[in-house]
């Protein structure tokens, strides 16, 4: 097996993510340790760049929602019982495939919600690599998962092992099932994402 091809199959992903499909799929983001998060909702990947999020849930124990307009440029962001509209960057399509496989969509869900502005696409793919992947088959206790190949990875920030991450894709179609992720002390952030009913138009 060539050491290259799990690599091949997770940029085949942020490939696909990022590309000009019509693409719509639920996804459920939880966190534990450091921050308590538990976020569910919709997204759609536009084939114009744009990505329309509604995801809803907790943030610490707080109820908080981060939503799009309906034409993709502004975030609504709910929380605290307070309704802030921000704008959302140019292509937030691009920003959410490249950050996929490297943060997780909760890390830009928990950025968006503290006010600090999502990462760009250039700034993900420059300064985040992945690094020692090697391909996983699902243990007998997760039959949910044994359509799907699941590829371990750590993420360098530049140099630096930031965390340790697996991303379960399904064989047949290509697309997430699961991502697991621990980021490194000081932060020490446990985070899984569950993603289903993808839909292609």
């Amino acid at each position: 097996m060539s050491p290259t091809r799990p690599l091949d199959a997770v940029l085949r992903l942020e490939e696909k993510l990022g590309g000009n499909g019509d693409i719509q799929f639920e996804a459920r983001l939880s966190s534990g340790d450091s921050v308590s998060a538990e976020f569910e909702g919709s997204v759609d990947l536009r084939p114009s760049g744009e990505a329309l999020i509604d995801l809803r849930g907790e943030l610490n124990s707080v109820v908080a929602r981060l939503s799009s307009s309906a034409n993709g440029r502004r975030f609504l962001v709910q929380a605290q019982g307070r309704e802030v509209d921000i704008p959302a960057p140019d292509r937030f399509r691009d920003i959410l495939a490249a950050g996929f496989v490297r943060l997780g969509m909760l890390d830009l869900v928990l950025r968006v919600l503290s006010g600090k502005p999502p990462r760009s696409a250039d700034a993900l793919r420059r300064e985040y690599h992945l690094d020692a992947l090697v391909e996983v088959e699902a243990e007998p206790s997760r039959p949910d998962l044994a359509d799907c190949l699941g590829h371990a990875y750590t993420i360098r920030n530049y140099d630096i092992e930031v965390a340790t991450a697996t991303l379960w894709i399904d064989r047949f179609r290509g697309y997430p099932r699961e991502r697991s992720q621990s980021i490194r002390p000081p932060v020490r952030l446990m985070s899984t994402e569950i993603y289903w009913d993808f839909q292609e138009h």
